[in-house]
């Protein structure tokens, strides 16, 4: 038997798994684990955007302070 799961998620990004094994559990199994890893790896690349995105309005913040500082001499 061969299975496919389609999931899609956040109305652009589709995920597609699809296994074949001996018995119909085993080919299920194998395309969730696809799945998972799969959105796991996207959920990491969104979480990534997010920090990085974080990162640079703390230094940009930082960096007008510090001169705002040097302005005020």
């Amino acid at each position: 038997p061969s299975v496919e799961i389609m999931v899609s998620a956040e109305h652009k990004h589709d995920f597609v798994a699809s296994d074949s094994a001996e018995s119909l559990i085993s080919a299920t199994d194998g395309a969730v684990q696809k799945i998972e890893q799969q959105l796991r790896k996207y959920k990491e690349k969104v979480q990534q955007k997010h920090r990085n995105s974080q990162q640079r309005r703390v230094e940009v913040a930082a960096e007008s302070s510090e001169l705002s500082v040097e302005t005020d001499d």
